[in-house]
């Protein structure tokens, strides 16, 4: 009895030292290529028929990066055969993204908001989406900057991507942390006034 007592504390005091330094990672689709927050993401795109965009995944809410696994699909006929390109440092790549892939960096990445793959993809007029899926063997596993081994996170899919429709909306309780404003006690009553 006593050992199991002993065993259930250790395990109990070491769950929480497993937890990275991303614990409230968000993915999403954007396609302007150019955020650096969530609140300038371009989950939707309108592209004439028969006319090239691109697709980029991003992460954010993060403080280091290595490693990234992932898995997304294009709506079939949406596009001609999308070509995806890994855009962290030293495009390391196990896997394809259609079946599930991990890619990884070869030096930590600590920017909050992250581009780290995009696809370049050609419109044929038929609406469609553009969506991150969990790989089959490491579901949303991201990989800080522990040393000398990274620690695995966990990420939340935020949204997809719509191209000629309304973006599919990802994880149910997957939103960004919004910062709060300092105000004062007064200032709040008098916007009641």
């Amino acid at each position: 009895m006593r050992t199991l007592i002993v065993i259930a504390a250790v395990v109990a005091l070491t769950l929480p030292a497993t937890a990275g330094m991303n614990p409230d990672c968000k993915v999403c689709i954007d396609f302007s290529g150019t955020a650096n927050s969530w609140d300038d993401v371009q989950s939707r795109i309108d592209p004439l028929p028969y006319t090239a965009f691109v697709a980029y995944l991003c992460l954010f809410q993060t403080t280091g990066v290595t490693v990234i696994c992932f898995r997304a699909s294009v709506t079939p006929a949406m596009s001609s055969p999308p070509v995806f390109t890994n855009l962290l440092p030293g495009d390391l790549a196990i896997g394809t993204w259609e079946e599930g892939i991990s890619i990884a960096s070869t030096e930590c990445i600590t920017t909050q908001f992250l581009y780290f793959g995009k696809f370049d993809l050609f419109y044929l007029g038929t609406p469609g989406d553009i969506m991150v899926l969990d790989h089959p063997d490491w579901p949303r596993w991201i990989v800080d900057c522990h040393e000398p081994y990274g620690e695995v996170d966990y990420y939340c899919v935020w949204m997809h991507g719509g191209v000629g429709k309304d973006a599919i909306e990802g994880d149910e309780d997957c939103f960004p942390v919004v910062p709060v404003e300092d105000i004062t006690w007064g200032a709040i009553k008098s916007m009641y006034r």
